[in-house]
């Protein structure tokens, strides 16, 4: 007998409950908040429709397959913009692609970041080729100097100095090649970042949604103004 009035009790409560909650879900201005995800401020219209007027930081989901509905009601607001300002400081510090990673373009990152890391491969093997030719030289000027004692030793001696000046010239062909390369490497590195920061700073670069930056640049300048 208990157990059958517990079943009753609990039937007529989740039935309450389905009726509150269509009665929730069917009268849109209860709800008008989470409407907007509280990022923005709601608007009800005379058709019970409801509109959002999302802060500067919130967009609506740009993505069809992360939209949510309450409803028959769009979930509004739900998606947050990127700082504009922190894409313009890691363009600005750090050059090597850390922006993109903060945007979520990953290829473009992978991409930026191989290329830093082949100038600094090619200014490491520059500098080896450098000190290596330096250390050449510096062995040459010795053996000029040192004075020899019999023909036989003049003869072996003259033969691996002309050994070692071919070696010499294959080493400052290699390096003034090399020094090419990295001109043109910097260069290029150089014009990409001074793009990167204007393009940045100018908002042109979206995320990978293909959403703006937000703009807080202006602001965070008016505050340090005052």
């Amino acid at each position: 007998m208990f157990t059958f009035l517990l079943i009753i009790f609990l039937t007529k409560t989740n039935q309450d409950k389905i009726v509150i909650d269509r009665a929730y879900v069917e009268n849109p201005i209860l709800y008008k908040n989470e409407i907007c995800s509280y990022n923005g401020v709601p608007k009800v219209n005379s058709d019970g429709t409801i509109e959002c007027t999302c802060y500067s930081s919130f967009v609506d989901e740009p993505r069809e397959d992360h939209k949510k509905y309450i409803g028959n009601q769009l979930i509004h607001c739900s998606y947050q913009r990127k700082k504009r300002f922190t894409t313009f400081f890691y363009a600005c510090i750090l050059p090597i692609g850390f922006d993109y990673l903060y945007l979520e373009h990953y290829f473009y990152f992978f991409m930026v970041f191989l290329y830093f890391l082949l100038t600094m491969v090619s200014h490491l093997i520059c500098f080896f080729l450098s000190y290596k030719l330096k250390e050449m030289y510096e062995e040459a000027k010795y053996k000029y100097n040192e004075r020899s004692d019999n023909f036989n030793r003049n003869n072996s001696m003259t033969y691996k100095s002309k050994k070692k000046k071919d070696k010499k010239e294959q080493l400052k062909k290699c390096l003034e090649v090399y020094r090419v390369i990295n001109k043109i490497l910097l260069i290029i590195l150089l014009l990409y970042w001074i793009q990167d920061i204007v393009d940045h700073a100018l908002g042109i670069i979206k995320d990978k949604n293909k959403v703006e930056t937000e703009n807080d640049m202006s602001s965070l300048f008016s505050r340090e103004e005052t």
